[in-house]
C-alpha cells in the first residue's frame, strides 16, 4: 500500500480528467508537456477518460464510469476512487496554464487536502472560504471515504463537484493565493513572478488567448 507522505526524491504522480468533447486532446499533451518542464520529479501521468478514447502509452488510462448526470465535471470525482490509483496524486483541470516551477508542492503535506480557493475571495467576499476544484493534490487512500459518500449520496442537491467537496471534505488547506491565480480576474493585467499556475476558469480558454506569454507558456 503506497505511504500518504511523499519525501523529496518520491516522483509527483500526475492527472486529468478529459470526458466528452468540451476539450480537444491537444489540452491533455500540452499539460503533459508543461508539467514535465515545471515539476523536476514529474512522475507517471494519469489520464481519467471514457473507455474507447486512446491513450497514448506515455500515459496510464483509467476508465471512467458511465454516470447518470447531465454536467461532464461530476466525472471529476472518480479521481478519488482509491480502485484506480493508490497514492499521492497532484490533480489539474485541463484549462489550466502552468507559468511556473511546481516544486514547491513538496512543502504541502497530502495527509490534507489541497486546493484553490475558489476565486470569488477577489470579488471583496469577506469570508470567503469555498473550493476551487482546478488544481487538487491529496492521497487517494485518505480521500476514500469522499469517494464512498458520493457513491452512497451521488450529486443531487449539489452544483458541483466543488460544491460537494466543500461538504463532505474536512481537513483541507489552500495553494498559496500568490502562486496559484486567475487568469481573467489577474493575471490577464500581468503575471506576478510567484505565480505557477493560472487558472482559466470560465472563458476565454488558453487556446483563445493571442497574449504571447500564454502562447508560449502554453506548448
Amino acid at each position: 500500500m503506497a505511504q500518504p507522505h511523499s519525501t523529496s526524491t518520491d516522483p509527483i504522480h500526475c492527472g486529468c480528467v478529459i470526458h466528452g468533447d468540451a476539450y480537444d486532446w491537444i489540452y491533455v499533451d500540452r499539460l503533459y508537456n508543461m508539467l514535465k518542464r515545471n515539476l523536476s520529479a514529474f512522475g507517471t501521468f494519469h489520464v481519467w477518460t471514457e473507455a474507447d478514447r486512446p491513450v497514448p502509452d506515455h500515459m496510464v488510462k483509467h476508465v471512467l464510469t458511465p454516470m447518470p448526470v447531465r454536467k461532464g465535471w461530476w466525472y471529476k470525482m472518480q479521481i478519488f476512487d482509491p480502485a484506480h490509483f493508490q497514492g499521492n496524486l497532484l490533480y489539474f483541470d485541463l484549462d489550466t496554464v502552468i507559468a511556473g516551477n511546481l516544486d514547491w508542492i513538496r512543502n504541502c503535506d497530502p495527509a490534507n487536502f489541497w486546493c484553490v480557493k475558489d476565486f470569488l475571495y477577489l470579488q471583496s467576499y469577506e469570508g470567503w472560504h469555498s473550493i476551487n476544484s482546478s488544481m487538487m493534490w491529496f492521497n487517494t487512500q485518505r480521500m476514500a471515504p469522499v469517494w464512498h459518500q458520493f457513491q452512497e449520496l451521488g450529486a443531487q442537491g449539489y452544483r458541483g463537484d466543488q460544491d460537494f467537496l466543500q461538504a463532505h471534505v474536512g481537513s483541507r488547506r489552500y495553494f498559496d493565493t500568490n502562486r496559484v491565480v486567475s487568469w481573467r480576474w489577474q493575471a490577464c493585467r500581468g503575471i506576478e513572478p510567484d505565480a505557477s499556475v493560472l487558472v482559466f476558469h470560465g472563458q476565454p480558454k488558453p487556446h483563445e488567448v493571442t497574449d504571447p506569454e500564454i502562447v508560449t507558456l502554453w506548448c
